[in-house]
């Protein structure tokens, strides 16, 4: 492949709130596992209770959002290199009380611009921030030097029956879509424990706005690269195709099948 794209991803989504002690929507999990897909590099846990040297720190670097990194996909025959973008909250681990408070989430994070006040390190784990850690071997620095333009965003969406608060999240899907002026892939997150009375609700909002949707569960590996894939899909072609819903079930009972074929050894 001799051509190659690159493309900035913004992931977006209800930040937890930590004096309530909620767990996240997956975002982190979510690129985790497609910036490193590997079973053992896979970490369900990254805290946004951090101490005030961490948020000081190069990773962080007094701003409330990360950057993981970039990694690729094909399509048609071209390299895209996607370039990942999380915006989150950081809260004090001290008082629970967030760092920066200067502007509400929704309006953070559907900037389609973004810079950074200073060298900014390429994020892979919470241990990295604890430990203030310098940046990874081979990892990237955010740029420093320009601004960075978002492409595509992917909203997550949180469906487990344990997680985020339903309509907390639904009310700012649709702020947050009404004002993004970027093509935008919803992912329906921890789909392995989906509470199904929430499905209908959902399925009807996307239906009706025609928003690409991946239905995702990042612990399990499944439909991970789809999401990114599309959203690359969506990046190439500059526009807003009305894309269906790609199916959890779907695709579970699909990587069931290819287990099922591959040959076992005999001995002879």
């Amino acid at each position: 492949m001799a051509d190659e794209q690159t493309f900035w991803v913004a992931v977006v989504g209800l930040p937890s709130i930590r004096t309530e002690r909620q767990i996240g929507s997956g975002k982190s999990c979510l690129i985790n596992r497609f910036m490193r897909s590997k079973e053992d590099d896979y970490i369900p846990n990254h805290s946004s209770s951090i101490t005030t040297q961490d948020w000081m720190g190069n990773v962080v670097n007094q701003e409330n959002f990360l950057f993981w990194g970039s990694n690729s996909v094909a399509i048609d025959n071209i390299r895209c290199s996607l370039k990942i973008i999380e915006h989150t909250e950081f809260y004090d681990d001290h008082n629970l009380k967030p760092f920066d408070k200067s502007e509400v989430y929704e309006k953070r994070a559907t900037k389609l611009k973004l810079t950074s006040r200073g060298k900014k390190y390429q994020y892979v784990d919470y241990d990295q921030i604890a430990l203030n850690e310098n940046q990874p071997t081979n990892g990237e620095l955010f740029p420093t030097d320009k601004k960075v333009c978002i492409d595509v965003f992917v909203f997550v969406f949180d469906v487990s029956p344990t997680g985020l608060d339903f309509v907390k999240q639904y009310n700012m899907m649709e702020t947050m879509l009404k004002n993004l002026g970027k093509p935008v892939v919803l992912a329906f997150a921890k789909y392995d424990i989906v509470e199904l009375k929430h499905l209908e609700h959902l399925r009807d909002f996307t239906n009706r706005k025609k928003v690409p949707t991946v239905e995702v569960s990042a612990k399990e590996n499944i439909n991970v690269d789809q999401v990114f894939t599309l959203v690359a899909r969506l990046a190439k072609s500059k526009s807003f195709p009305k894309l269906g819903i790609v199916s959890y079930e779907d695709r579970q009972t699909a990587l069931k099948a290819k287990k099922k074929k591959v040959p076992t050894a005999t001995l002879r």
